[in-house]
């Protein structure tokens, strides 16, 4: 599948530059498209747990008319979450609940727009 690269303006955790390799595409019971992704280097975050990491997350897109399976605009907007407690390999379906939301972030077509967040 597809490689995009993923950065944030209005999230610390999301501020560096992470590729992300799109392995496969699932649905929200509303029918909502998302995309399973895996990192070339871990996601990390922290919560009252203490610090997490995962080589994997799944993206949906932050606004309506915005295709994450294959975006058309750059940047694209999304939500950055991943799996409270299902394996990645057997999710089909996702609900909210199950469901940590890590930040919000940008895709971008290149390492070099998502360093410089190049808006077109």
């Amino acid at each position: 599948m597809e490689k995009y690269f993923l950065s944030s303006l209005e999230n610390k955790q999301l501020s560096y530059v992470g590729e992300c390799e799109y392995l496969r595409v699932i649905k929200f019971k509303t029918g909502k498209n998302a995309v399973i992704v895996k990192f070339d280097e871990p996601l990390q975050w922290s919560s009252s747990d203490g610090f997490h990491g995962s080589d994997y997350a799944i993206i949906s897109a932050r606004h309506e008319g915005y295709d994450v399976i294959k975006p058309k605009y750059f940047p694209t907007f999304v939500y950055v979450t991943v799996l409270k407690e299902k394996d990645y390999d057997f999710v089909e379906e996702i609900e909210t609940e199950d469901l940590i939301i890590i930040g919000i972030g940008e895709l971008y077509e290149t390492y070099d727009k998502a360093k410089d967040h190049i808006f077109e």
